[in-house]
């Protein structure tokens, strides 16, 4: 699984930043907890190859479903891209639905702490 990268990009503790790698050989992204931080933004670019990124969530981080966007189609990208992850879960992660040749994307998931739940 691909590992990702955690920061705390506000002053306040309420905006985090994951990015994973995702390619080719390494196509599913460790899933990370987001509990706090239900205000989600996903973005996907790099060389896709043929490649499908999705994101998908879980209440328990071993059953993941494809998640979708505020129109509610599947957030699912074959070519660079950004959209907003809806729905409520304990755990995101991308993952590669088709994998393609010599795939290298890198995934990005902006969280943010709703309004009345920011620790300031």
């Amino acid at each position: 699984m691909a590992k990702p990268t955690r920061s705390d990009i506000s002053t306040d503790r309420s905006v985090i930043k994951t990015i994973w790698k995702l390619t080719t050989t390494d196509n599913t992204g460790t899933p990370v907890p987001i509990i706090g931080f239900p205000i989600s933004t996903f973005q996907a670019n790099g060389t896709f190859g043929g490649a499908t990124v999705v994101m998908e969530g879980s209440l328990d981080g071993t059953n993941f479903v494809g998640l979708k966007d505020i129109t509610g189609a599947a957030i699912a990208f074959t070519a660079a891209g950004l959209d907003k992850v809806v729905g409520a879960c304990q755990y995101l992660r991308p993952r590669l639905s088709v994998v393609g040749t010599a795939a290298s994307i890198s995934c990005i998931l902006l969280s943010t702490q709703s309004l009345n739940t920011r620790t300031t």
